[in-house]
């Protein structure tokens, strides 16, 4: 049980591994967080700031005697950091991520670490900043966190895995890895590719007048590049189709407008009115 673990180690000291080892330190008394970065200077800082008791230089060093080891770095680099660990863990292991991305990822951890292993984790939890400076922003009490176990891993690592989530104040949802890719290419990833396209489609000139709803909309194109470009390379299939889909929305809002078709273009705002306001009910 989360009440009873000595020690996480979290590898990747950004923004949601720090928030990770800030709560983990917060609402599990007792238990140890060990950071690793390739940055030794953010390793260092998340203990300065009091979301870990240590770091090491080395990995093999951070997890070892640890009951559950998360890696929290861009998904690009999960294949180096599975290949990096796969000689110090074994079937009695449990590796988990905090990627947005899981289908990939999932195959790359049962290649080189073993099946019954990882099991992937996703908080719901990010924002446009990002680094271990900007982590005490971010809040995982009441957030959900998708589980995305393999078929090889085992309902007692699943449950463990589900209680740590839950011990930190998250919501915690299972499907398989291919839903979760599915669902957030449309829910996160799509919505990161419009505010990117729309933020370069406006002249600088204009942005001194830019209200709330531009600022609003576009926030999200901040989020640092490398992140997101790992995250449409490693869910690809999805965004491709996801892009087509609006592709195909805005073409026929061009043809509406071209057309001086007014009721079929009050019809396509009413309906996206409409289906908008389910959202927060």
């Amino acid at each position: 049980m989360p009440e009873s673990l000595k020690k996480v180690s979290i590898i990747g000291a950004g923004l949601i591994g720090g928030a990770v080892g800030r709560t983990i330190k917060n609402r599990l008394k007792g238990c140890r967080v060990s950071f690793y970065d390739k940055s030794g200077a953010n390793a260092a800082k998340a203990v300065k700031l009091g979301f870990a008791d240590e770091y090491a230089g080395e990995v093999k060093d951070c997890i070892e005697g640890a009951e559950l080891i998360i890696a929290a770095a861009p998904v690009g680099s999960f294949k180096s950091i599975f290949s990096k660990i796969s000689q110090l863990t074994d079937q009695n292991s449990i590796v988990t991520d905090v990627g947005s991305t899981k289908v990939i990822v999932s195959e790359w951890a049962e290649e080189i670490l073993g099946k019954g292993v990882f099991i992937g984790s996703h908080p719901i939890a990010g924002s446009e900043k990002s680094g271990i400076d900007n982590a005490s922003d971010v809040r995982l009490e009441s957030a959900r966190c998708i589980i995305t176990p393999c078929v090889s891993a085992s309902e007692e690592k699943i449950s463990f895995l589900s209680d740590f989530w839950q011990s930190l104040g998250m919501q915690t949802s299972i499907m398989t890895a291919a839903r979760h890719d599915s669902i957030y290419a449309v829910l996160s990833h799509l919505p990161h590719a419009a505010a990117a396209a729309m933020v370069l489609s406006t002249p600088q000139e204009f942005i001194k007048y830019a209200g709330k709803g531009f600022r609003d909309t576009t926030r999200i194109a901040e989020g640092d590049s490398d992140i997101w470009t790992d995250i449409f390379m490693t869910n690809s299939e999805n965004m491709l189709n996801c892009l087509d889909g609006i592709i195909e929305k805005l073409e026929k809002l061009k043809f509406f407008i071209s057309n001086n078709y007014l009721s079929e273009l009050r019809e396509f705002f009413e309906e996206a009115r409409e289906y908008r306001k389910k959202i927060d009910k």
